[in-house]
């Protein structure tokens, strides 16, 4: 779980943060949910979340400082992939359609996640 700089205590389907931004955090913080925002989000939906609210959890995930966040949705076999340089414009993220493969960028360059099992569970 993360407290993030709004003061908002979220925890993500999955994370990546930087060894670099967590020695910045003071030791205290190290064993508590730290003020930090981790780079890289994933948010699988629930068959029970709306994906209003869904898109509003990662618009808040990246106003708070992610570089990077996938929004996965299992029912309608879509990806929506939101970058830190796209959400001053709110404009809405990129939008894929039953991708196999995610390959990540920026600060999760080199990172790949097979989604063919998830499409499998539908």
């Amino acid at each position: 779980m993360f407290t993030l700089p709004n003061g908002a205590m979220r925890s993500p389907d999955a994370s990546w943060i930087s060894k670099g931004r967590l020695r910045a955090l003071p030791a205290a913080e190290k064993k508590t949910f730290g003020r930090v925002v981790p780079e890289f989000v994933i948010e699988l939906k629930s068959p029970s979340d709306h994906l209003s609210d869904a898109h509003a959890r990662m618009f808040e995930w990246m106003d708070q400082g992610v570089s990077l966040g996938w929004l996965i949705d299992p029912d309608r076999r879509e990806v929506f992939v939101y970058r830190a340089s796209q959400i001053n414009t709110r404009s809405m993220p990129q939008k894929l359609a039953a991708p196999a493969l995610l390959e990540g960028e920026g600060p999760a360059a080199g990172f790949v996640l097979d989604l063919d099992p998830v499409w499998e569970e539908i």
